[in-house]
């Protein structure tokens, strides 16, 4: 973003280099507005962006401006890269409120990736994909990641965030931890450890669950609507989620080499 330019200006003239040539004036100021409108941002619309030495917008105003200039063709779909990523708690779940109203409203499909979301934004999507190395951990509503995980024999405890939960289930970069190694020994002391119970970090043994639950259903009379998790990287695991009229996706890191993320429909 140019830090000169207002915040009307700055998606004007993304709409203008976007838009096809015979776009009418009338008709691209519609859309800069429409835009603006949408994005919440007709109170700061005629505020400098700002640079390192002269103030303007805030952070997340700056994010929706840089979101609203890939929207002012109001795409089918929309690729998003960690909207939220540097913004605090508060500005972060505002950013996400925004992109889904607006992609509802107009029902496009959003596609993003974020960064550690707390509970109250990653329930803003409606379906999930959790993959792991290549292979489908989970796939369904968000609402459904914890109950799946408990079917699993590890139960999501009371006010922890599903999505730290599942990440951390597929987490196997400290297994061979002391503390990991000490809870598994006192596990099996105490005969805690029960048959069918996935261990904690056994990505294979989720994803063979899912592929035969999935198999399961597919033979079956009744298929549930399911969403996406997915992964890139052979050290990843992500997240996606499903709205009614569009798509958004999440991902979170956790270190410097793997990286856990959400994603929403």
């Amino acid at each position: 973003l140019l830090g000169v330019l207002t915040v009307r200006e700055t998606i004007w003239y993304s709409a203008k280099l976007s838009l096809p040539p015979n776009t009418s004036a009338e008709a691209l100021n519609e859309r800069v507005d429409l835009v603006i409108s949408d994005l919440g941002l007709s109170g700061v619309a005629h505020q400098k962006i700002g640079t390192a030495i002269q103030r303007g917008i805030s952070g997340g105003q700056k994010r929706r401006v840089s979101i609203g200039c890939s929207l002012v063709t109001l795409p089918r779909i929309l690729f998003l890269d960690e909207p939220t990523s540097g913004l605090d708690t508060f500005t972060a779940h505002e950013v996400i409120a925004a992109i889904r109203n607006l992609a509802k409203r107009h029902k496009i499909a959003v596609l993003a990736t974020i960064h550690s979301p707390n509970w109250e934004i990653f329930s803003s999507f409606d379906n999930t994909l959790l993959l792991s190395k290549g292979r489908t951990i989970y796939q369904g509503s968000t609402e459904g990641v914890a109950p799946w995980f408990a079917e699993l024999g590890q139960v999501c405890p009371e006010h922890t965030n599903p999505a730290d939960f599942m990440i951390e289930m597929v987490n196997d970069d400290f297994l061979d931890s002391n503390r990991n190694q000490t809870q598994a020994a006192e596990a099996a002391a105490s005969g805690a450890e029960k048959p069918g119970v996935i261990k904690k970090g056994d990505t294979q043994g989720f994803a063979d669950a899912w592929a035969k639950h999935v198999a399961t259903r597919v033979t079956g009379a009744d298929a549930p609507r399911t969403g996406s998790f997915t992964s890139t990287a052979a050290s990843a695991h992500r997240v996606h989620s499903q709205e009614p009229e569009s798509r958004a996706s999440m991902v979170g890191e956790t270190s410097s080499d793997t990286k856990h993320g959400l994603a929403t429909q």
